[in-house]
């Protein structure tokens, strides 16, 4: 029951970004898959983070939430899982999730995510390629210079903006 409502809520930050933010174009398809640009990154990126910080949620309600001891450690289990996938198996999800969303959440919270939402251009994040051929940490840049387009994040020192994030979501 824990991971079916953290897949529905992934799915549902979706239809949030869907609304607020909706895609002008749809992804070309290539003989690789899907053409991936920075929308598809910020839209991952921001389903990932709203599970995680789901689960966050639900550990720290625990009790209020009537949840069991079970309930916690396949909650903590899960999100451990989640982690380590997203460490590990490089993509838009991780680029999007540490290097936008979440490096955006630790300097603003919530507010923060909700005000850049507002200000984010479709069609300027679907001109962006992401490739997953590239480095990882050429990825992550994109996060870094979109934060830094839609005034959330100053210039930085260089090297500063491409060190990985702590992998933690709780306060």
């Amino acid at each position: 029951k824990i991971t079916a409502l953290l897949v529905f809520f992934h799915e549902y930050a979706h239809g949030i970004i869907d609304q607020l933010v909706p895609r002008i174009n749809h992804p070309l398809f290539t003989q690789y898959g899907f053409a991936r640009t920075a929308y598809d990154m910020v839209n991952e990126g921001f389903a990932t983070t709203l599970e995680l910080m789901l689960a966050d949620k639900m550990i720290a309600a625990g009790n209020e939430l009537r949840l069991g001891d079970r309930d916690i450690r396949d909650l903590k289990k899960w999100k451990r899982q989640r982690l380590l996938n997203l460490k590990h198996h490089k993509s838009h999800y991780t680029t999007g999730t540490f290097y936008f969303w979440h490096r955006l959440y630790r300097r603003e919270g919530e507010i923060g995510m909700l005000r850049l939402m507002k200000k984010l251009d479709a069609r300027h994040l679907e001109s962006i390629p992401y490739h997953f051929e590239s480095s990882h940490r050429k990825n992550s840049e994109i996060g870094a210079n979109l934060l830094r387009r839609y005034g959330a994040l100053p210039a930085a020192p260089d090297g500063e903006d491409q060190a990985a994030p702590r992998l933690l979501f709780s306060p």
